[in-house]
């Protein structure tokens, strides 16, 4: 089985990358491996990876975590420090869409959500922390959105998700600076991912109908849409950065 296998040390920096079997995150683990850097690739199915682990042999480790489980979190992140020697850079990007309108959200739907997006944030944010603060240095990337902060109709709780991730991110970078590490929010418009193919719904209530065709009449043209490897690029000149921005937005 080749996920967790022996990883090769050599120099250059060590990544740990959520998500990373798809969109952003996959384009940041490409981008990072072709650099010459390694990566721990966390991601519930990491099948996908197995290309990237046959083209850049010996700098990619695969582990499947779910992010909203703390527990598999901490388990990842030792793990990864173990076979790789440390951490440098964290990409923190693991998350879902969901859309509905509020009343129509399950208390499942709620919990699921929530746990992926803002909990399972949550998690590898306090599971790398003691690493990086140990070393004095490290860069935290915090994935939220374009616009985060402010509710669309439609997608109130991954706005809501987003918005608390944010705050959340702006107190970590307050806190974490005087250890030597380094937090940046990054915004991502719209861009070329699958993830909204996986965009879950809720149940849908008849009485929203109207309302779901006034919200699509009036929805924004989307708008040029921005290329997951010059996003990923953009990562990772920041993470060479003696001074990184807080707050970075990614759009075309």
């Amino acid at each position: 089985m080749w996920q967790g296998r022996h990883v090769t040390r050599h120099e250059g920096r060590v990544w740990l990358v959520t998500g990373a079997s798809r969109g952003l995150g996959r384009a940041v683990t490409e981008e990072a491996l072709e650099a010459g850097d390694r990566v721990a690739g966390l991601a519930r199915d990491v099948t996908s990876l197995a290309a990237l682990d046959r083209k850049y042999p010996g700098r990619l480790l695969a582990l499947p975590t779910d992010v909203s489980d703390r527990a598999a979190v901490f388990g990842a992140v030792d793990r990864a420090v173990a076979q790789l020697g440390g951490l440098d850079a964290v990409f923190n990007n693991a998350g879902e869409l969901l859309a509905g309108m509020v009343e129509e959200y399950t208390e499942e739907q709620v919990h699921d959500h929530l746990a992926v997006n803002f909990l399972g944030a949550l998690w590898v944010s306090q599971a790398v922390l003691p690493r990086l603060r140990a070393r004095g240095a490290g860069h935290l990337f915090q994935v939220t959105s374009k616009g985060a902060g402010e509710g669309r109709g439609g997608y109130g709780l991954y706005g809501a998700g987003k918005a608390a991730l944010k705050a959340l991110s702006e107190a970590l970078a307050d806190e974490s600076r005087d250890f030597g590490v380094r937090v940046t929010i990054l915004e991502p418009g719209p861009h070329a991912t699958t993830l909204g193919n996986a965009m879950k719904s809720t149940p849908r209530l008849d009485v929203y109908d109207r309302t779901r065709r006034r919200l699509a009449a009036e929805a924004p043209p989307l708008g040029p849409v921005a290329s997951t490897r010059k996003s990923a690029a953009r990562i990772l000149e920041i993470a060479g950065l003696s001074d990184p921005p807080i707050r970075e937005p990614l759009e075309a």
